[in-house]
């Protein structure tokens, strides 16, 4: 539903179609229904390329994530994972909340896996530069020790 942008309601108030007028909004409303697309992605738009891509990388990520995990802890591994805390159940959510780590859900996501990528590659890279350890010692499991002890 859209409607006009209302007007100035007490004499020298606030007034919001001037506000909007100049920032370009015509209206406002609200939707009955959950909000869809409706460009296709492969067309131009506003906000399409790298960021479209990124987008459909993360749907695609929790949508696999949520096949292989089905339940709560799919929604938790997808949260953490891509930052996406819609498959979560809401007492799942809330027990983050309760024990206060939900930060972590707010800091989650790529930021996690872009460190656990550079932690991977920086420690894999600096074993396999020294030949000795390199052809003696499995640096594959060093590393995943390493790395789970993020």
């Amino acid at each position: 539903m859209l409607f006009p942008v209302p007007g100035q309601v007490l004499p020298g108030g606030r007034d919001m179609q001037r506000e909007l007028y100049f920032v370009g909004i015509g209206g406002v409303g609200y939707s009955y229904g959950g909000a869809r697309r409706i460009v296709a992605p492969g067309e131009a738009s506003a906000g399409g390329g790298w960021r479209e891509w990124l987008l459909q990388l993360r749907n695609e990520m929790t949508r696999r994530i949520a096949a292989a995990l089905p339940g709560p802890t799919g929604g938790v591994a997808s949260a953490v994972i891509t930052g996406k805390r819609g498959t979560m159940p809401e007492e799942v959510k809330q027990a983050f909340r309760d024990s206060g780590l939900s930060h972590l859900l707010a800091i989650a996501g790529l930021h996690l896996g872009l460190v656990g990528g550079f932690v991977f590659f920086t420690v894999r890279g600096g074993l396999a530069l020294i030949p000795w350890v390199a052809l003696r010692y499995p640096i594959k499991k060093i590393e995943g020790a390493s790395s789970i002890s993020l």
